[in-house]
C-alpha cells in the first residue's frame, strides 16, 4: 500500500514540476481591442515596488524586451536581466491594454510610461491588472496603485 502512494506523490511531483515550467513563458503580450477607453487614464504608485527587466530570448542572453512592476517579492528567474525598486509617488500614464496566455487562461496588463525618470523608460513598461474588477480602481492593487482622475489624452 505504501508502494502506490509513494508512486503517486512522484508523479504529483513531476505534475507540478511542469506546471511550473509552463508558467514561466516568455511568450509576448498581444494589445488589446478594447484599450481606448483606457488611453490617458493616469496611475500613482502608493507603495515601493520591483521593475524586473525581462528577456523573450531562448536563451536568456539577449537584451532586455520590456519590463514588468510588481510588488515586492516580485519573481526571479533566468528571463529576468535585471531587477529595480521603484519608490512610491512615481505617476504612469496608461497608453494601451494587453493580454497573455497563462497556465490558467488569460493575464492582463496596462502599458504604460513613466511621468517621471526612473532608469526603466526606454522599454515597454506592463503592470498587471484584474480584468474583471477594472470598474474599481482600473483593476489595479488598491495598496499599490491610485487612480488619479486626470487623463493626458
Amino acid at each position: 500500500m505504501q508502494v502506490i502512494s509513494i508512486m503517486n506523490m512522484k508523479y504529483l511531483l513531476i505534475l507540478l514540476l511542469l506546471i511550473n515550467l509552463t508558467s514561466c513563458s516568455t511568450e509576448e503580450y498581444k494589445e488589446s481591442l478594447d484599450s481606448e477607453r483606457f488611453y490617458g487614464k493616469e496611475i500613482t504608485l502608493k507603495s515601493d515596488i520591483i521593475a524586473h527587466g525581462i528577456t523573450l530570448s531562448t536563451n536568456y542572453s539577449g537584451d532586455v524586451d520590456y519590463v514588468v512592476l510588481m510588488p515586492e517579492p516580485g519573481f526571479n528567474g533566468p528571463e529576468v536581466k535585471f531587477r529595480k525598486l521603484i519608490r512610491s509617488g512615481v505617476d504612469f500614464i496608461i497608453t494601451g491594454k494587453y493580454f497573455k496566455k497563462s497556465m490558467f487562461g488569460y493575464d492582463y496588463y496596462f502599458l504604460v510610461t513613466s511621468r517621471n525618470e526612473i532608469g526603466i523608460n526606454n522599454w515597454k513598461i506592463f503592470i498587471k491588472y484584474e480584468k474583471n474588477r477594472e470598474n474599481k480602481n482600473l483593476g489595479l492593487d488598491i495598496s499599490t496603485y491610485k487612480e488619479n482622475k486626470n487623463q493626458y489624452n
